[in-house]
């Protein structure tokens, strides 16, 4: 992005073209309401939405984060967002970087996601009770209903997305680690 462009430039110019962080996360909880919320928007808007919350997630990233109470809150916004079920696919990298830069320690970045993924497989666990109390009602009948068949998906569309949070987490942490590990021991394998 052309933040980053400055900001690799070295020029102090970076923190003028920047909204403040408050400003900047009800910019961010604004769009990502549209993009997570259920409508009948078409296929063309959910992408111009998505690719709207990469770009602000992206640029979140270069933000000033030293006040503790706009860290916090920006971190439970991006944790709200990612224990949604239907938070894009294409989001997710976008808002575990956001993450990382938010949480700078080991201990609460696992904690983080740690929370996210339980809320998405306990949520997950309960669609499956629902749908195994559904099949036993139809268990005579042999084509599962419509509602058995969407929710089944819907367990499947979860499952992974929490892989692949689990996947963006650690390629991550592994990063880190490969960097902190040549920082101190030079060329690593």
């Amino acid at each position: 992005s052309y933040c980053e462009f400055v900001l690799v430039k070295g020029e102090t110019a970076v923190q003028d073209l920047l909204p403040e962080v408050i400003q900047f996360a009800t910019f961010l909880k604004a769009a990502c309401e549209a993009l997570l919320s259920p409508s009948s928007a078409s296929d063309t808007d959910l992408l111009e939405l998505e690719f709207i919350a990469v770009q602000m997630f992206s640029i979140g990233r270069l933000l000033d984060y030293s006040d503790e109470v706009s860290r916090r809150f920006m971190i439970s916004l991006l944790h709200d967002v990612l224990s949604v079920s239907t938070v894009p696919l294409g989001c997710i990298p976008e808002v575990v970087q956001f993450l990382f830069v938010l949480s700078p320690e080991p201990r609460e970045r696992v904690g983080i996601f740690g929370e996210i993924l339980m809320e998405l497989v306990e949520e997950n666990e309960g669609n499956n009770g629902s749908l195994m109390q559904e099949s036993n009602l139809h268990s005579s009948s042999i084509h599962p209903s419509k509602e058995a068949s969407a929710q089944k998906e819907t367990a499947l569309i979860q499952q992974l997305k929490c892989l692949q949070i689990l996947n963006e987490f650690i390629k991550k942490f592994y990063f880190l680690i490969r960097k902190r590990a040549e920082d101190l021991y030079g060329t690593v394998f």
